[in-house]
């Protein structure tokens, strides 16, 4: 039986109570290791001045008697943690398997939203693979235009132009990876090929002609 609402509600309930109870007792054993710290200070200090002088200083006794408590209640303290902290861990070992269970559910209920949200990622792919296919474009405006000027220089002057093309370039730097997550990186490989040749995988230009994302049997369908 999964762990219903009412039940996730109860074990946070009892899960911070537990947890408020021991930061009281945390604290509390803080406050006393100070007092204690203090105490065993001043007691110490009143046995140097027995040891040096041969006399027993007065109040010895009674500072000596609120060492001993303040140890005692110090115990008293971490007795109580542990008793709080093993009943939390019994509280939690109860509650296990339900919980296991509670996730497994979150796990399959949130498929779909996660799957939505991947998709969104493909598509910010597609789109960004399209705005390197943009500048593809200019700078084959570029090469044309370098080609015209060659066939006029060449027909003017009988000289061959320079065959080469001084093209725009991206600032890009992205490394190129392989791995189970590799569709939907943008590699490398990738944004020179669409850069260079204005080619890109199917399933983006298809995306940018129709807008539809590759489904069922498609090695880039969301699972």
């Amino acid at each position: 039986m999964l762990l219903t609402i009412y039940g996730q509600q109860t074990l946070k309930f009892e899960l911070f109570a537990v947890k408020s109870r021991l930061e009281e007792l945390e604290n509390e054993r803080e406050q006393l290791f100070e007092q204690l710290n203090a105490k065993q200070k001043e007691y110490r200090e009143l046995l140097e001045q027995e040891a040096m002088t041969g006399e027993r200083p007065a109040g010895k006794d009674k500072v000596g008697a609120e060492v001993e408590k303040l140890k005692k209640d110090y115990a008293e303290i971490d007795n109580k943690i542990e008793v709080v902290q093993n009943a939390k861990n019994r509280e939690l070992k109860d509650y296990l398997p339900k919980v296991k269970e509670y996730a497994a559910q979150v796990k399959e209920d949130a498929r779909e939203e996660f799957e939505a949200q991947a998709r969104e990622v493909m598509a910010a792919k597609a789109k960004y693979l399209e705005a390197i296919l943009k500048c593809h474009e200019i700078n084959k405006k570029v090469a044309m235009a370098h080609e015209t000027a060659n066939k006029a220089q060449k027909q003017a002057t009988g000289k061959e132009g320079s065959p080469y093309v001084s093209k725009f370039t991206l600032p890009v730097n992205v490394k190129y990876n392989v791995g189970q997550y590799e569709p939907y990186n943008i590699r490398d490989d990738e944004v020179k090929t669409a850069l260079n040749s204005g080619k890109v995988e199917k399933w983006v230009r298809q995306y940018l002609e129709d807008g539809t994302l590759p489904e069922g049997d498609s090695e880039l369908a969301i699972r």
